[in-house]
């Protein structure tokens, strides 16, 4: 993938910026293109676009590197003049985040609401770990898609808790990349 990443970096630089920006609306309308050229649905996240790109024939690179130009347009638009406004707006956010905990000196509220994320998830897991393994009665259709939603966004916010006190999947993109480059 390491090479599809420095592909997709080097051919469509726009699309690859707003990808690696993390922030879901350019990520969304960079599927949303790809999708249209390839004739397939490509899901709004990079593991997805990545794989979508490596299965692009020549033809269809040379439509989407037409598109990245246009696409650039589009993220000025969106009020990002650069790729690097998209790349800054990402590391903004989360710095403001941070800025905001540290200067409001509440402590609290944040690992509070942290734990309780924690613990909900923790529920939830532990219920469909139980109806899974335990006999019990099966859920009606119905009911189980509804855990399953549940269970999605509670992995979504555990992540997120996680992210915040831990770090985020993007400062280890951006490690890859350097250990990359220095190998090179």
């Amino acid at each position: 993938m390491a090479d599809v990443a420095g592909f997709f970096k080097k051919t469509l630089p726009s699309m690859a910026a707003a990808v690696a920006s993390g922030i879901p609306g350019p990520i969304g309308a960079v599927a949303s293109i790809i999708s249209a050229k390839l004739g397939k649905d490509v899901k709004p996240d990079a593991d997805s676009i990545s794989a979508a790109i490596a299965g692009a024939t020549p033809d269809q690179i040379l439509k989407l590197k037409e598109d990245d130009q246009q696409f650039q347009e589009t993220i000025q638009k969106m009020g990002f003049e650069h790729e690097e406004d998209l790349a800054n707006a990402a590391y903004g956010d989360r710095a403001n985040a941070r800025a905001r905990e540290v200067q409001s000196k509440d402590s609290w509220t944040p690992r509070i609401i942290a734990a309780f994320v924690i613990l909900a998830w923790c529920v939830i897991e532990g219920f469909i770990l139980w109806h899974a393994f335990s006999g019990a009665p099966e859920l009606n259709p119905a009911n189980s898609q509804l855990v399953g939603a549940i269970s999605r966004m509670a992995d979504a916010a555990f992540m997120l808790v996680i992210g915040y006190y831990f770090g985020s999947s993007i400062g280890s993109q951006n490690k890859d990349a350097t250990i990359q480059n220095l190998s090179k």
